[in-house]
């Protein structure tokens, strides 16, 4: 068995990293046709809204990427999963439609929100239109899976470059060519390119992967054991995923609150595309992680890819380049583009500690500790409401407010995962690269 190398990582990760890259450019896609139409500023503070209401329904399906990537290791395992996730499927779908019809909608935005009816009313259509989304998430997220657990990530690579490709076609194609309000664009650009790719992404599998996996798996997988791996994960999603709505609320009750949500989304359009190169490490640590030789070459890889996204960030902030990008690439107007320069620079911390919380994550869920994860995001969720609470009694500048309390958020999350692996690592004992590489 061939010694496990940074350049060796980086062959696995680059393509599940610029896949994430790629789906982390359709935010800024979406914001500069949004800013260059009718009604901006209430627009993107919409936009913040739907993008929020849309992750949070789709988060049961989301970790199915990491349930497939560990599980997935026969035909049997994978027909199992496969039930599971049309189940999950049909339950989100079902909830999104639940959330986009009837009193429901409005009770959640200006209700549970405190949004402006204003903004509620321009976001509802763009509701409707993304019933779709989660189904797609959900398909191409569990046989990425797949495709990774066989090596296959420039497949997942290729897919999300067809998705980026189609949401960039399909948005400017509705931006030139007719008079729809700018949420509606974007939301038919969001479901049109999800969909694509889950197209996609299964042609790959079922060419690449799923003929090479063994029929039958030594150690079967029952519907009670899948769901006791996925759904610890599935709420940790869940509650992840809560955050940029409440962050949303706690902005709607500061001063000046629609010029704050919209610097901030403006803002964390540009810090997400820093933070999304981390989000591929964990199934970069389940697949390759071996042995302790291995797992300190993981820990170096994650911390490295940390460190140069948190620099980035911040020499972009502080350069005037961010200003520009907000101004020029994303069209805010000036007064937004310099709150979110102020946004982006608070945030800057929030890869290096993504990276931390990533190799954390994989070395857990690669050992089944799925609860770890859950039990972190509940201390980061605790963590976050706190200091946003404590933010507003204090009149914190609200584009500040966000990206710190974020920071201590997910620094709060990654001490509760820290000390998890370090339990674990109390009763696991991984074996030596000897170890691993004998029969």
């Amino acid at each position: 068995m061939p010694v496990l190398t940074q350049a060796a990582i980086l062959r696995i990760y680059y393509p599940l990293a610029a896949s994430w890259l790629l789906m982390a450019i359709e935010a800024p896609v979406a914001v500069a046709i949004i800013s260059r139409l009718p009604e901006a500023t209430i627009a993107t503070a919409g936009f913040l809204i739907l993008g929020s209401l849309a992750l949070w329904i789709e988060s049961p399906v989301i970790d199915l990427l990491a349930t497939s990537t560990t599980l997935s290791t026969s035909r049997e395992r994978f027909c199992r999963i496969r039930k599971f996730t049309l189940l999950l499927i049909a339950i989100v779908t079902a909830a999104h439609a639940i959330c986009a019809f009837g009193p429901v909608y409005r009770w959640i935005t200006l209700g549970v929100l405190g949004v402006s009816r204003e903004i509620s009313d321009a976001v509802h259509p763009g509701m409707v239109i993304m019933i779709p989304w989660s189904g797609c998430i959900g398909w191409r997220r569990f046989l990425q899976g797949v495709l990774i657990r066989n090596g296959y990530t420039k497949a997942v690579g290729v897919g999300t470059a067809v998705r980026a490709t189609t949401m960039i076609a399909v948005g400017v194609l509705l931006y030139q060519f007719t008079q729809m309000p700018s949420i509606q664009v974007v939301a038919w650009a969001l479901v049109s390119s999800v969909a694509t790719e889950a197209a996609f992404v299964h042609f790959a599998a079922h060419k690449l992967a799923i003929p090479s996996l063994p029929k039958i798996s030594s150690a079967p997988l029952g519907f009670r054991d899948l769901s006791k791996f996925h759904l610890p994960l599935s709420a940790t999603t869940m509650i992840t995923l809560t955050s940029p709505p409440i962050i949303a609320g706690f902005l709607a009750r500061t001063a000046d609150s629609v010029a704050g949500m919209a610097a901030w989304q403006v803002a964390t359009t540009v810090l997400f595309l820093h933070r999304t190169v981390v989000f591929a490490l964990p199934e970069v640590v389940i697949y390759l992680q071996k042995d302790e030789h291995t797992r300190g070459e993981l820990r170096r890889f994650c911390l490295t890819v940390g460190a140069v996204a948190s620099l980035t960030a911040l020499l972009v902030s502080v350069s005037g380049l961010g200003e520009w990008i907000f101004r020029e690439l994303l069209g805010a107007e000036a007064g937004i583009a310099s709150l979110a320069v102020i946004g982006l620079a608070v945030g800057a911390l929030t890869p290096l500690i993504g990276a931390m919380q990533s190799f954390a994550r994989g070395m857990l869920t690669a050992r089944h500790i799925t609860m770890a994860r859950l039990g972190g995001i509940v201390v980061g969720m605790v963590a976050l409401i706190a200091t946003l609470g404590g933010g507003v009694a204090a009149h914190m500048k609200n584009v500040a407010l966000a990206p710190f309390a974020l920071t201590v958020a997910l620094a709060a999350e990654y001490a509760f995962l820290a000390w998890s692996l370090v339990r674990s690592d109390a009763t696991y004992v991984m074996p030596t690269a000897e170890e691993s590489a004998s029969p």
